[in-house]
């Protein structure tokens, strides 16, 4: 069985600071642990919460596997003494750690952490049951989607996109997300006079953006920094190819295969390979960017490895009680 204790840790951990965080995750877990008994493992998602999850160790003697998404590992995110403390905290306290990319991986060791394993994120059932459902004639759009943050260069799409959209009167590229650039970018929009090839979608629901993805051409988000990049795999799975930057994430993602690899903020390589895109697009298989991706993100790859790290701990665990 799983228990999960979960609730949006960035801004509580933000508005509250750690102490108050630690008391309601232990308070969580005493319940979880008189009624169901102490679990076998622990396993925490982001450097923050494997702070607490190590005093949880700690305290009650369970293992603890943590897995970091967070891109403040990056360098020039946040500061060194911020990583060190969810180091010195944390990553040397737990039994296993866990990177959701490669990139990402490569930074924690440089902290002094020996041995990190990669397992990416796992991408969502309802973005892989596309095999029967794809759209052979999609519109002539482009499809962005993320929120809608600095980090992520929208305001590069929009100016790359003006740049390639006279080659056709039906081509348009769809924004999905909300954020705090929703006003600029939409004023950028008006100042490249592209107002009727734009479309802001707002916020949508995970269960409807498959339809979106399968109606677009191609799927392109030029991000300055990705730890893992899961809308680039939820692309995929949908059957388009994707254009994305050398920004991290999306290298354990992307390839010659199933789509482009190009530098971050290079408005000329961006239109180059969007214009590429409207031209080739029809020349990826869609039934074989959905296998791919299920075969290397899917629930079952994913979860199989997982298993693996908790089997090989409680073993080793095991093994020691046996040597006592």
């Amino acid at each position: 069985s799983t228990w999960r204790i979960s609730f949006p840790w960035g801004p509580f951990f933000q508005s509250t600071g750690q102490n108050l965080a630690n008391l309601i995750v232990f308070w969580a877990f005493e319940k979880i642990k008189k009624d169901f008994g102490k679990p076998d493992i622990l396993h925490a998602h982001f450097g923050e919460v494997g702070i607490t999850g190590a005093k949880i160790k700690e305290k009650f003697n369970i293992p603890l596997v943590i897995t970091e998404h967070g891109s403040m590992m990056l360098p020039g995110i946040s500061s060194i003494q911020r990583k060190q403390r969810v180091l010195n905290e944390a990553y040397k306290n737990c039994d296993s750690l866990i990177a959701v990319g490669t990139n990402l991986s490569k930074h924690i060791k440089t902290l002094g952490v020996e041995k990190v394993s990669v397992i990416p994120n796992i991408i969502p059932t309802s973005f892989l049951n596309n095999r029967k459902q794809l759209n052979k004639k999609k519109n002539k759009q482009f499809i962005s989607i993320g929120s809608l943050l600095p980090s992520k260069r929208f305001d590069l799409t929009i100016s790359a996109f003006a740049r390639i959209c006279e080659v056709d009167d039906e081509i348009s590229l769809v924004i999905v997300g909300t954020g705090p650039m929703l006003l600029s970018l939409q004023k950028l929009v008006h100042d490249k006079k592209i107002d009727n090839k734009v479309s802001f979608y707002g916020f949508v629901m995970n269960t409807k953006l498959p339809e979106i993805y399968k109606e677009s051409i191609c799927f392109v988000l030029p991000s300055e920094y990705e730890t893992f990049g899961v809308v680039y795999a939820e692309a995929l799975a949908c059957g388009i190819p994707v254009i994305a930057t050398k920004c991290g994430g999306p290298e354990d993602i992307v390839n010659s295969s199933n789509g482009l690899l190009i530098p971050i903020n290079d408005e000329d390589a961006l239109a180059e390979a969007m214009l590429f895109m409207y031209h080739n697009s029809m020349n990826y298989n869609p039934e074989f960017l959905i296998e791919d991706i299920y075969n290397r993100f899917g629930e079952k790859s994913i979860t199989n490895r997982i298993i693996g790290i908790y089997t090989e701990i409680l073993e080793k665990r095991e093994g020691i009680r046996e040597s006592d």
